[in-house]
Order: C-alpha cells, then sequence, then structure tokens
C-alpha cells in the first residue's frame, strides 16, 4: 500500500498520496481488526454475501441505540460522524469521503459503511422514549451534535485557532495541532484527520483539519509500576520524583506497545536502563516520569517540524500522572507554557453554545481555564 501511494504520488504530486505512503495500520483502527473478522468470521462472511452486514463504528452503534431503543421495528438512517470515520484508516479526509483506493485495496465494499455527515447534522434527530427506560418514557430529546474522543478533546480545550494545540493525557497520550481549512499531509508517522465539521447554508464543507500524534502506554506504564509497587499512587510520584536531584543516570523506554512518532518503531521494547547498586526507587520513579515527558517533547517537537511553526502554549487534559514535576520539566525542555481547562466535560456543551449562535470569539472569552499555568522561565506555577 505504501509504495503503490508513493507511486501515485509521484505521478499526480497530490499530497494525500504522500500521506498514504508512511500510513501504517494499527491495532487500534477500524481496518485490520475488520479485515481479521472478514477473513475468519463465517457468519460475518455469509452475511455479506446475501447483503445483509454492515459496519458500525462506536459513535453510528450509540446513535443506533438511542434512536431506536428497545424496539425493533425502527429503521433509522446508517450514519457515522466525520471524526469518527476520519481515524477508521478507511477515510480519506483530503477528499472528505470513504477512501476508494483502501477499499480497493483491502476488498472492502463501502456499502456496508455508514453514511458520513457533519458533527451537527440535523438528521441525527431524537433519542427514543424507550432508550433511557421508562422514567423517560415522555421525554423527546434532541440529538444535537455528536464529536468523537479526541476531536471532541479539541473542543474541550477550546482549540479553535489555527496552530492551537492540546494534549490529552489518559491510557495513552494524544497530541493535536489544529491546522485550519487544509488539510496537510504528514510523513513523521502523525496523521491528519477532520477535527470537526459542521456545514452551514453559506458554506457546505465547513471542514476544519488537525494533525495527530500518539504514544499508546502511559496508562500501562502508570499500572505497571504501581504493581512493580514503585509507588502507591500516581499522586505521589511528583514528591518521590523530586527527592533525588536526578535520575542517577537511569533511563526508563515506555514502549510496552512499541515507540509513535516520530520513531515509529513498534519493535521497541520497555525496560530500564543504567540499573546500578546504588539505584533506589525514587531513582527509577524519576526515570519514568522523565520517560513520558520526553515522548511529549517528541511528539510536540514532530508537530512543529511538519507544520513549520513554534509553538507558545500547550492545552492539556491529564490524569495525576501528569504532576507538576512533569509539566515543570516539560515547559522548560520546550520553552513554553502548559495551561489546564477548568472545564474538563465542556466539549458537547460549547457546540451546543455555537448551536444557539454564540461566535468562537464569545466561547473562547467564556470559557473557563485555570489561572495555574507552567511556565519554561518560573519553577513555580503563575498566571496566565
Amino acid at each position: 500500500m505504501n509504495w503503490f501511494s508513493y507511486a501515485l504520488f509521484l505521478l499526480t504530486r497530490q499530497s494525500r498520496f504522500l500521506a498514504g505512503s508512511v500510513l501504517q495500520l494499527m491495532n487500534g483502527q477500524v481496518t485490520p481488526r475488520l479485515l481479521f473478522e472478514i477473513m475468519n468470521n463465517k457468519k460475518l462472511k455469509q452475511a455479506l454475501m446475501q447483503k445483509k452486514a454492515r459496519v458500525e463504528l462506536l459513535d453510528s452503534w450509540i446513535l443506533h441505540k438511542l434512536r431506536t431503543g428497545s424496539s425493533r421495528d425502527k429503521d433509522v438512517e446508517h450514519i457515522t460522524d466525520v471524526t469518527s470515520s476520519t481515524a477508521t484508516g478507511l477515510y480519506d479526509p483530503f477528499t472528505l469521503s470513504w477512501s476508494p483506493l483502501i477499499s480497493w485495496l483491502f476488498g472492502i465494499n463501502s456499502k456496508i459503511l455508514p453514511r458520513v455527515v457533519d458533527n451537527g447534522y440535523k438528521g441525527f434527530g431524537h433519542v427514543h422514549p424507550t432508550a433511557f427506560g421508562p422514567d423517560w418514557a415522555n421525554t423527546e430529546i434532541p440529538i444535537a451534535a455528536s464529536l468523537s474522543d479526541q476531536t471532541a478533546a479539541i473542543w474541550g480545550s477550546q482549540c479553535f485557532q489555527k496552530n492551537d494545540v492540546k494534549v490529552t493525557m489518559g491510557t495513552g497520550a494524544f497530541l493535536n495541532l489544529v491546522t485550519g481549512d487544509r488539510c496537510q499531509a504528514v510523513i513523521s508517522g502523525m496523521y491528519p484527520l477532520v477535527a470537526w465539521q459542521f456545514k452551514k447554508p453559506t458554506r457546505q464543507q465547513g471542514a476544519v483539519y488537525c494533525i495527530e500524534g500518539a504514544s499508546h502506554d502511559f496508562g500501562t506504564v502508570v499500572t505497571w509500576a504501581q504493581s512493580c509497587e514503585l509507588f502507591d499512587s500516581p499522586a505521589n510520584t511528583s514528591d518521590i520524583a523530586q527527592s533525588v536531584p536526578d535520575t542517577n543516570d537511569v533511563f526508563f523506554m515506555p514502549a510496552f506497545s512499541g515507540l509513535g512518532p516520530p520513531v515509529n518503531d513498534y519493535r521497541s521494547a520497555s525496560g530500564f536502563i543504567g540499573l546500578t547498586p546504588s539505584t533506589t526507587k525514587a531513582h527509577m520513579v524519576r526515570a519514568l516520569l522523565e520517560s513520558i515527558v520526553f515522548r511529549l517533547v517528541q511528539l510536540i517537537e514532530a508537530a512543529e517540524k511538519e507544520t513549520s511553526q513554534k509553538l507558545h502554549m500547550i492545552r492539556y487534559f491529564c490524569l495525576s500522572i501528569l504532576t507538576n514535576f512533569t509539566l515543570h520539566l516539560f515547559s522548560s525542555i520546550l520553552g513554553l507554557m502548559a495551561a489546564s481547562p477548568a472545564m474538563t466535560s465542556s466539549a458537547n456543551s460549547l457546540r451546543i453554545s455555537a448551536d444557539c449562535g454564540w461566535s468562537g470569539r464569545t466561547m473562547r472569552r467564556a470559557a473557563s481555564w485555570e489561572p495555574r499555568s507552567w511556565r519554561a522561565s518560573t519553577s513555580e506555577s503563575g498566571a496566565m
């Protein structure tokens, strides 16, 4: 697939084929899992032959359940929102359609895929009266918007402008940088996505794009380290790390599932390097936290290189493992500010506000961010 895409790029000079030349299929994407089921599930094979099967993405399945409730007779439109489809590996964000090239290469009939709609699609309809049980039987709840995962976090972070960037820390770390109305081809292992799309009568496309880079192991690293009794709680890691002046030349490789961009070596393995008889738990905890910071720095530097932009502030959502210690180190290495939101579940509320007529500028003023931030020039958090 990569060589074929690169050959098409040489012939056409279209950037979408350049992006395809470095595309790597991963277990988390729909494509390899769908292919596995098609090849190994006999019932699915038979249903496909009889044209009785269709693919549901997470959002399309939830939308189907919400709109049909317990009724098996109600037929609803088979749809998915664009921010969900864009991360499947089957969708072409450059053309805003399911990729005929990918469908042809892997033998996947695009007719089994849901129709892609914008995030504010007026045909989402209402929640079925039986969806939430008898207490809600007489309630009609409109479905105003659908945004998926990291793209919803972009809205929740109020990253509305070009070159705004957010980092989400959970089971993994995801960096998204808004590239505006241009879908940018990237070759570092990051990938272009549709950040959101809200169609308007005066502007039918209305798509805003981003690039995304991920490191998938942070949650696993924390769980593993805690199970090894390096610390009792992630909340204590900052104090433990700061109890020693450095790591005593100990380094940790956070690569339980390999290393993502810009390294892109999925055969890499995790482990401590440089252990000596003088190594203590505190040294190991500090090395572990520093490894998380270094992976984030790699993602930021890759994003800056891809966009030729110097970033000045990062907005982040995180678990407690991203402590004061790591945020200070992160800011100091990159020379930027890291700021955290006061609202952690604001994406759809902001979207509904937009439907009510609020402008992006008004939403930016209304959105609340904590006055605490971490700056490169200081060791204490200060006002933004």
